[in-house]
């Protein structure tokens, strides 16, 4: 098991264009180094057997297409909202109760998405938004915006992920 390779293969799996293409770029590296790491064999297996059966690669790859893309982008959205409201703004509760609304409901409203699939938008998603947060944070209690383009900054962690996981290959060996 590699965790960093774990987020990409979900993020993938979600429509992220930029980790599936990550993903193929790093199979290509592990079949010229003579091997591939399990969770990566596993990922790629199906999707092969049905490109060969004659299903699209891009479809079978999860390599988004411009909806795909779009609910990915609109996922991310409601994930950071949800997480805005629950650690910033009045720490809203997540789910509804008697004296107050919850902020599954509230995103849910906004985006005409029922509470239940913002709570799973958002727990699939949680890591990209934390992940954010720790990005932006520069000094000890200042949060401050990077001014860095969002298809660079998600190309970049992207990148340092299939670092990190070619590193616990590497060390695993």
């Amino acid at each position: 098991m590699n965790p960093w390779l774990d987020t990409l293969i979900a993020a993938a799996r979600r429509g992220d264009d930029v980790a599936a293409r990550a993903l193929v770029g790093y199979l290509a590296v592990c079949l010229e180094r003579g091997g591939i790491p399990s969770d990566v064999g596993k990922y790629f297996a199906p999707a092969f057997k049905a490109i060969a059966g004659g299903r699209s690669a891009d479809s079978e790859l999860y390599l988004g297409t411009k909806s795909t893309r779009a609910k990915f982008k609109r996922n991310c959205e409601i994930a950071r909202e949800v997480w805005k409201l629950n650690h910033r703004e009045g720490k809203s509760p997540l789910r509804a109760n008697i004296t107050t609304d919850g902020v599954y409901g509230l995103v849910a409203k906004k985006y005409s998405l029922g509470a239940d699939s913002v709570e799973k938008i958002y727990k699939e998603m949680h890591w990209l938004v934390e992940t954010e947060v720790l990005e932006m944070t520069l000094e000890p209690g200042e949060a401050k915006k990077l001014e860095v383009p969002e298809e660079v900054r998600r190309q970049l962690e992207v990148d340092m992920q299939i670092a990190f996981a070619q590193l616990l290959d590497t060390f695993n060996k």
